[in-house]
């Protein structure tokens, strides 16, 4: 046990007052820590709003799943810490959480999903894509979860392409072993974000949550078919791709975006200027409903 109560000077026991007692940590194996004060329980914070004890037992055991899910909910609650200057320190405990999560239940795919999200906002790339790679893999029957794993791992293949060619760039490297690894990723970014919009067509409305989900995969193949640009079919199906995904979704910032590189590649400059007019039009209307929430936090 970890609370001590200290003497009462009128005499009187006051074991049920969370005022009353002095904290002491120091918790040997096999032994139980309690307290009343704000806790973690099952990953979720609790206060203690009234005069009582929470007692806290936690088992944590290699043979108990269980044990490593109420880790992973304690990363999942750090990761979403809103905070720009507490976002990396976050996500580094998100990731040792994790990783004791795993080893307790390697085969947890939430776990592994969670571990790719958490890398990715480090910018660590290959860790992220082999987390997202192995996420995928372990959840190919659930066809509503891996929507999302397929389309992150598209989006962490293309930024993890996107670093190894500007690394060989300023390393001044044109040699043809790290031209094909970026080829290769290109490769497999496009593939991953084709089977995540075939989940999304497959799915119900209601297994991806919105029209914009369905629309942001779109997006991301448009983009990865444009940047491996294979071949005149990958130009032209990006256009097609991204079309698709502004009937979807017209206010998608990703798709206009991509839709004006494309146009400006090709020569056509007033296509490009109308791409470029709409995207200005979605971040206006973005600072505009940030202004609105600070207004009414203010009030």
């Amino acid at each position: 046990a970890s609370v001590k109560h200290p003497p009462d000077p009128k005499g009187i026991s006051q074991p049920n007052d969370p005022q009353n007692h002095q904290q002491n940590n120091a918790c040997q194996l096999g032994h139980v820590t309690f307290h009343a004060s704000p806790l973690w329980h099952a990953g979720a914070h609790t206060t203690s709003s009234i005069k009582r004890y929470i007692m806290t037992i936690f088992f944590i055991s290699t043979e108990w799943p269980d044990a490593a899910r109420r880790i992973q909910n304690r990363a999942i609650h750090i990761l979403a810490i809103k905070n720009k200057t507490t976002t990396a320190k976050a996500s580094l405990a998100a990731i040792e959480l994790l990783k004791c999560s795993l080893h307790l239940n390697p085969v947890d795919t939430e776990s592994w999903s969670t571990l790719m999200t958490a890398c990715a906002r480090l910018g660590l790339w290959e860790e992220a894509v082999e987390a997202g790679r192995t996420a995928t893999q372990l959840d190919l029957r659930n066809h509503c979860g891996n929507f999302g794993n397929w389309a992150q791992l598209g989006e962490n293949l293309v930024a993890l392409a996107d670093a190894n060619a500007n690394d060989a760039t300023s390393k001044e490297e044109n040699n043809s072993t790290s031209s094909g690894m970026v080829d290769r990723l290109r490769d497999e970014a496009v593939n991953a974000y084709r089977e995540a919009v075939r989940l999304a067509k497959i799915q119900p409305l209601a297994a991806i949550s919105t029209s914009s989900k369905h629309s942001a995969a779109l997006a991301g193949l448009g983009g990865a078919l444009r940047q491996r640009a294979a071949s005149e079919a990958d130009t032209i199906e990006a256009g097609l791709v991204l079309k698709e995904a502004l009937d979807l979704d017209n206010d998608n910032e990703a798709a206009w975006t991509e839709l004006c590189v494309l146009f400006l590649k090709g020569g056509e400059l007033d296509a490009g200027q109308v791409c470029a007019v709409n995207v200005l039009r979605i971040q206006q209307l973005e600072e505009e409903e940030v202004e609105e929430v600070g207004t009414r936090a203010a009030r």
